[in-house]
């Protein structure tokens, strides 16, 4: 018998010797693996160059620097949490 007839008389053998759910199981695992060689079959996406998307960004952050608007954002959001949390108290 060649190599390939006896491995796979040895896992016929095998799986014989499991339960039925057991026997699902390495289906499923059979299953992965079949998606898991086609999906490397497929192409890689090509990585996009930063020039290409350049400018794709809409307001407020066109001609501002990131991390100043971040910044921005972060303080206005703490000042408006402050008052949210004071007036809460207040009450």
């Amino acid at each position: 018998m060649t190599q390939a007839v006896e491995k796979q008389k040895s896992i016929l053998d095998r799986v014989q010797n499991l339960t039925p759910e057991q026997q699902e199981e390495v289906l499923n695992f059979i299953d992965f693996l079949q998606f898991k060689g086609q999906k490397q079959d497929v192409e890689p996406k090509q990585r996009r160059k930063w020039g290409d998307i350049k400018g794709k960004a809409l307001y407020p952050l066109v001609g501002e620097d990131a991390q100043i608007w971040v910044s921005r954002n972060r303080r206005e959001e703490t000042e408006n949490r402050e008052l949210h949390l004071r007036s809460n108290y207040e009450d």
